[in-house]
């Protein structure tokens, strides 16, 4: 990422990153030596937006195997009330600069592969 971004004065990337990795501070529950994407590159001054939804379910595992993930609720990142728009810039947090807002959400299972799928991604 700092490569692209110090290949010229007007360059901007758009990164898709979990949560854990754009949070602004160095450390977190799991690790306080963890450093985010955005930690990292703070000198770039990036724009880190957190996903709010209006909650809904998520695919979740709670375990090690397959067996334990499943269709669950999930509010972990409801914003109410929901903003008027999209994109809100209003901080959420000291982590974050601002909103992507999505809405309701909808568990989506993995893909179940047959075996023309795993010979075209060999």
């Amino acid at each position: 990422m700092r490569t692209e971004l110090d290949g010229g004065a007007d360059r901007q990337l758009l990164l898709l990153i979990g949560g854990l990795h754009a949070v602004r501070t160095k450390g977190n529950r799991f690790n306080p030596q963890y450093e985010s994407a955005v930690y990292l590159l703070a000198d770039k001054r990036p724009l880190a937006l957190t996903v709010g939804t209006s909650g809904g379910a998520a695919w979740v595992c709670q375990g090690p195997t397959p067996a334990s993930c499943r269709a669950t609720n999930w509010d972990i990142n409801r914003v109410s009330p929901a903003p008027q728009t999209a994109f809100s810039l209003v901080p959420p947090s000291s982590q974050f600069d601002g909103v992507f807002f999505v809405g309701a959400t909808t568990a989506s299972p993995p893909v179940q592969r047959d075996a023309v799928q795993e010979q075209l991604i060999r």
